[in-house]
């Protein structure tokens, strides 16, 4: 076997007839163009933070997936970009190529939901405690703006959820004896919910499987509680 040495002239003529020159190219436009923009400082902002970001036109509320140093290609050199999931319109969406700029706040880190997944595995058999829950019956149900505290939720199939929400950082645990589901009695974390009394529930969840997010569509939720746990 031939082993073939290259000078840098020589390496560059053979990237010309293969496959790597647009690589090549792009590595060397960005390493330039970072080099040269002294505007460009660290990422502020890493995979897995939930983050508030907005268009100029509308708030979201997302979790970042990807985390482009430099930019895209139509921003590159001027500032960093993400590719965030989110949910618009109710549907989970990952958009893509966020200027670092519409970022406006880091809600959470991917440790500290973590943590909040791990607080609601402790206490989990406070749930069953009959003396410590109050019937949670507004209009709207639990959504993204329900206020922090332990709920939990029965549908009309017998399964039981049960909700921690803590800021921005939103898990459940899902029981049915009867009609198991992936992750049953494990702690998700929550991306979106609808839960209102007489409706299916509506949710998003983390990836359970192949894919962004996992979503859910309950049976019809017959009521919900608000737990009291210390």
């Amino acid at each position: 076997m031939t082993i073939r040495k290259f000078s840098v002239t020589g390496l560059d003529g053979f990237l010309e007839q293969s496959s790597f020159k647009t690589a090549l190219e792009f590595a060397k436009k960005l390493l330039g163009v970072v080099a040269v923009n002294g505007k460009l400082g660290p990422m502020l902002y890493k995979v897995g933070d939930f983050v508030n970001w907005s268009d100029g036109t509308e708030k979201h509320v997302g979790e970042i997936i990807i985390a482009d140093f430099g930019g895209s290609l139509e921003m590159l050199g001027e500032q960093h970009s993400y590719d965030i999931r989110s949910v618009l319109n109710g549907k989970p969406t990952l958009v893509k190529h966020i200027p670092e700029a519409w970022i406006k706040q880091r809600l959470s880190t991917k440790l500290e939901r973590q943590k909040g997944l791990e607080e609601l595995r402790a206490k989990a058999a406070q749930f069953d405690d009959d003396a410590s829950r109050t019937e949670f019956d507004p209009e709207d149900g639990l959504n993204m703006a329900t206020p922090d505290g332990y709920y939990e939720f029965e549908t009309y199939s017998g399964s039981r959820y049960q909700v921690a929400i803590h800021g921005k950082n939103r898990q459940l645990i899902r029981k049915n004896a009867t009609a198991a589901m992936r992750q049953d009695g494990a702690a998700i974390e929550i991306i979106y919910m609808e839960i209102i009394p007489g409706r299916s529930g509506y949710l998003v969840l983390e990836p359970l499987g192949e894919g962004e997010v996992t979503t859910r569509l309950t049976s019809q939720v017959v009521r919900v509680w608000r737990i009291e746990i210390s």
